[in-house]
């Protein structure tokens, strides 16, 4: 699973290294305007982006962490569930419940394109599996149908 992280601050940097130790993602972009988030992701041997959308539209991605300060979170989450990517964020999804519905509905209509994109509560490095199971659903041809994997609003991993 390809995965590129928005926002390469402390909690961006933590999931890019829970996907690197995984075995089941691969961290191939990063995007932060920061200089030292562009250091870090030199250090990995990973390209950053200083603009997110530059990044989602140059790499083909099957999943994007957002890690970002809260308010930011819904923009970016919307601009990669835009590009059917699936979408990870961290918690809360947004400052506001409207901003919030706004990228639940954006996740739903992904989904019913066939794409998989599901919105999480991110906790420790359980989130990429559950995210690699999405996309093997989705790359091996089966859909996650409603009621199969019920409606994600929220995962919790240990």
């Amino acid at each position: 699973m390809r995965v590129g992280v928005i926002g390469f601050g402390k909690a961006g940097r933590q999931h890019a290294d829970a996907a690197r130790r995984s075995g089941e993602a691969e961290l191939v972009a990063v995007a932060d305007p920061a200089p030292a988030a562009a250091q870090a992701a030199d250090a990995l041997g990973v390209r950053c982006w200083p603009d997110y959308e530059a990044m989602l539209d140059a790499i083909d991605l099957d999943a994007v962490v957002v890690s970002l300060p809260h308010a930011a979170l819904p923009a970016a989450a919307l601009a990669a569930a835009g590009r059917g990517r699936h979408v990870l964020l961290e918690k809360p999804m947004a400052a506001t419940s409207l901003a919030a519905h706004e990228v639940v509905q954006a996740c739903r209509i992904v989904e019913e394109k066939g794409d998989g994109t599901r919105h999480a509560r991110v906790e420790r490095g359980r989130q990429l599996a559950v995210a690699r199971e999405a996309v093997d659903d989705r790359i091996g041809g089966h859909r996650c149908s409603k009621g199969s994997r019920g409606d994600i609003g929220t995962m919790r991993g240990r």
